[in-house]
This record gives structure tokens, C-alpha cells and sequence, in this order.
């Protein structure tokens, strides 16, 4: 499986850009960091498209928080505090 830094903590497959095809959301506990890989046509993955600062995160969530029928990304730090990356 690729992600875009060593020791994830979770990864999820998610449709984030409702293009029909599963990408790959990662939090990297030690790099301080979520990722989103995007998944082209040919079956391999982009370059991360954006990064969420947190504390040393160790879940993440794909969900719709507006109502919007798109997905944004929620992220829980170790420790406490969420940061939250809004589908654009």
C-alpha cells in the first residue's frame, strides 16, 4: 500500500472528490500530518493533494459536516483538539 509518509496510524479509503474512484486518506503520527493521495485512472495514486497540521494525529474521518454532498476530512490528535479540512 503506498502513503505519502512512513508510520501512518490509519489509513481510509474513501471517494473524497466524488469521482468514482477510492483515494486514500492517512494520518501520520510521527510527521504531524493527514494526507489525501487521489487515485487516477490508471489504478495508481497522485501526489498528495493537501496536508492537515495537527499534534501527532491518530484517526481520521471522512465525512460530510456542511451538508453538501461532499466529503471533508476530520482528524483526531493524540492528546486532544481536531482539525477539520473543508471540501472545496
Amino acid at each position: 500500500m503506498l502513503v505519502s509518509e512512513p508510520w501512518p496510524r490509519q489509513v481510509v479509503v474513501a471517494d473524497i472528490d466524488n469521482e468514482g474512484k477510492n483515494d486514500l486518506l492517512s494520518a501520520e503520527y510521527h510527521y504531524y500530518s493527514c494526507s489525501i493521495l487521489k487515485k487516477d485512472g490508471s489504478g495508481s495514486f497522485l501526489t498528495q493533494e493537501i496536508h492537515l497540521r495537527g499534534h501527532n494525529p491518530t484517526r481520521i474521518l471522512p465525512v460530510d459536516l456542511y451538508g453538501d454532498n461532499c466529503l471533508d476530512v476530520a482528524a483526531l490528535n493524540n492528546g486532544g483538539g481536531v482539525c477539520i479540512g473543508m471540501a472545496e
